[in-house]
């Protein structure tokens, strides 16, 4: 059982993961392009579920949060996380569905994640390791105000090859929840509101 609330932005709800999302999110966690910067393809769903048992349930439940990332009306589109909490030090990852990258919903996501973490959570330090051809995630990072603390060489095994990647971190002492800004959407040149 979830002991962290569900999160809610001007056009997504953060509701906690459950093993049954994996039914939804399946498709994202098999998806090549979704995640060739996250790590293995899942080739069955059972796969994505014994995943999501293992930070909803299992090992790592009890240092990490997990959420489905929603559209207001419900549409499942990705999934976040912030995981492995040490000393109130924890490391981010998030992944959307091919078709709604590039809308702002991941920065709108995190946002919202982040602001959780310091504010309710009490952390004080997040991090998120990326592709260094992972431009969208950087961009992320960089719009939350993340820092770019270093480059990891070959430290990341995926589809047999060692990959590089970049820390980007950001301290309590430097969040501000005011710093929130409209949401752009690549469709048009108007903000959401």
């Amino acid at each position: 059982m979830a002991n962290h609330p569900t999160l809610k932005t001007l056009r997504l709800k953060l509701r906690p993961l459950t093993v049954a999302d994996a039914d939804v999110l399946f498709p994202v966690f098999s998806n090549p392009e979704t995640m060739w910067f996250f790590g293995e393809v899942h080739r069955s769903i059972d796969e994505t579920r014994g995943l999501f048992e293992a930070f909803i349930q299992g090992e790592y439940a009890a240092n990490s949060r997990q959420w489905t990332i929603c559209l207001k009306a419900g549409q499942v589109i990705g999934s976040l996380s912030i995981h492995g909490v040490e000393d109130a030090i924890a490391q981010m990852g998030f992944i959307l569905h091919a078709d709604y990258q590039g809308y702002g919903y991941a920065t709108e996501a995190v946002r919202s994640a982040v602001d959780y973490a310091f504010t309710d959570w009490g952390l004080h330090r997040l991090f998120l390791n990326i592709d260094p051809n992972n431009i969208p995630s950087q961009r992320i990072a960089q719009k939350l105000g993340f820092t770019l603390e270093g480059h990891l060489r070959q430290s990341f095994y995926l589809r047999g090859i060692y990959l590089d990647e970049l820390v980007y971190g950001l301290l309590v002492s430097e969040w501000t929840p005011s710093a929130k800004e409209p949401t752009t959407d690549k469709r048009s040149s108007f903000e959401l509101i």
